[in-house]
């Protein structure tokens, strides 16, 4: 029951995703991150056994469900998108120089700039 209640949302909001021309990875993605309960429903409930409008046998089995889909989000999407390593670009030299921003404005502009400490 675990397995086709998670399916079916993550299959449904998956192929809603894929329609609108998602990657399949990206539909899938979006349709875990939809899967996930997490507090609100844990929320709503407390409030639905609060009123008695469900028992507790299925306000248990629900949290359960809401915990274990919100648990099974992120491996399924590092599954999706294996990380990689982050190589930053290679740093060039003054890539911003304020006081040849500040002549360009003048120049441009003909404006007059103050920018504390530039001489």
């Amino acid at each position: 029951m675990f397995a086709v209640a998670a399916m079916g949302k993550i299959g449904g909001c998956g192929m809603a995703a894929r329609l609108t021309g998602l990657s399949w990875a990206e539909s899938i993605a979006i349709g875990c991150a939809m899967n996930t309960k997490g507090l609100v429903e844990i929320i709503i409930l407390n409030i639905g056994l609060d009123n008695d409008l469900i028992s507790r046998e299925v306000f248990a089995i629900m949290v359960l469900f809401a915990v274990a889909t919100t648990l099974m989000t992120s491996p399924l999407i590092d599954v999706l998108f294996p990380q990689v390593d982050y190589v930053p670009p290679p740093e060039e030299e003054n890539v911003f120089d304020a006081k040849d921003f500040a002549n360009t404005l003048v120049k441009e502009l003909n404006m007059v700039i103050a920018i504390p400490g530039l001489r």
